[in-house]
């Protein structure tokens, strides 16, 4: 956790509309308010790391 990295932000999360989701090499992260940011590269944190899934927070992005 608190690992910074890129992170391409390829769809809208099922369940959750407000985030969006990307993928590292094939791991899942769950981008906390990604869904605005679909089809961008953003720099992101990892905030929690489950079984299958992690989630991340977007860090330095003007919007």
């Amino acid at each position: 956790m608190g690992q910074s990295l890129e992170v391409k932000v390829e769809e809208p999360h099922v369940s959750n509309m407000y985030d969006g989701i990307g993928r590292v090499n094939g791991f899942i992260v769950d981008v906390e308010g990604g869904n605005c940011l679909i089809g961008e590269t953003v720099p992101v944190e990892i905030t929690k790391v489950y079984r299958t899934y992690c989630k991340a927070k977007i860090i330095n992005v003007d919007r």
